[in-house]
């Protein structure tokens, strides 16, 4: 589980970012952005924009509660 007010950048390049916990349950995030080979997320709760970035998959399951949202296979 990740919260705070606070922005949150996940980078894995040719890796892969898996969040499989709730991210900005008990205090959102300001943002979120995530990008690597595949990017799998569960429950995201920002008060900013959110933004993925999977080279060959984006798996987005649960909850996503935002003000913003940007996707780019």
């Amino acid at each position: 589980t990740v919260n705070g007010g606070q922005a949150l950048t996940l980078t894995a390049g040719a890796g892969d970012v898996l969040v499989s916990g709730i991210t900005g349950g008990a205090t959102r995030l300001s943002s979120m952005t995530a990008s690597g080979n595949t990017v799998a997320v569960q429950a995201v709760n920002t008060t900013g924009a959110q933004s993925y970035s999977g080279v060959t998959t984006t798996t987005l399951n649960g909850t996503l509660l935002v003000n913003t949202w940007h996707w780019a296979p």
